[in-house]
């Protein structure tokens, strides 16, 4: 899944995952559930707390555009809080 937070129409209107937005509103936490319950840490009891990085290719090129970190509690493996990244908002979530 990708997406971005963003604060103003103008920046809503361009295209998510091009690294082509600003981050206008500051940090922002999403937080999912998994639709059946399933444990996201592959069954271990302590806390994953790592990112993904945001990848875009254009003309068979790979770029980076940014990060998002994210955080699986360990005592509720069933819900992951997304951060996404401080300089464009956007993000890129492997569910």
């Amino acid at each position: 899944m990708i997406g971005k937070v963003t604060g103003v129409p103008i920046q809503a209107a361009k295209p998510s995952g091009l690294g082509k937005t600003s981050n206008n509103i500051g940090n922002a936490e999403i937080g999912f559930t998994t639709q059946k319950l399933y444990d996201i840490t592959d069954n271990t009891s302590s806390n994953v707390d790592d990112s993904w990085d945001n990848i875009m290719y254009e003309d068979d090129q790979e770029n980076n555009v940014g990060e998002t970190g994210y955080y699986i509690a360990g005592l509720s493996p069933k819900n992951i809080k997304i951060f996404p990244d401080q300089e464009t908002g956007e993000f890129v979530a492997y569910l």
